[in-house]
């Protein structure tokens, strides 16, 4: 798995302290590298489903071909609090 912030940089653990509050990151499961085609911006929020510890999730759609998909959005500071709190 990698992490990207908005402008397509691979992030580690050494620069979550310097994230700002709700700021967008694309993750790529897979490992593959950051795309463009990645973006969040390709899908129309439809509603929320479920909130936890670390975020929300979503159902959406993707603008352009309709598929539905859930989206989780994570809180990245509760992730620091609870990565750095040992």
């Amino acid at each position: 798995m990698k992490i990207f912030n908005y402008k397509g940089i691979e992030i580690d653990d050494a620069d979550i302290e310097y994230l700002k509050h709700l700021q967008t990151l694309y993750i790529s499961l897979d490992g593959a590298p950051f795309s463009v085609y990645n973006y969040v911006n390709e899908y129309k929020f439809l509603e929320w489903i479920k909130s936890g510890g670390y975020g929300k999730v979503f159902l959406a759609q993707h603008v352009l071909t309709g598929e539905k998909v859930a989206i989780k959005q994570i809180n990245v500071s509760n992730l620091c609090k609870n990565n750095y709190s040992h």
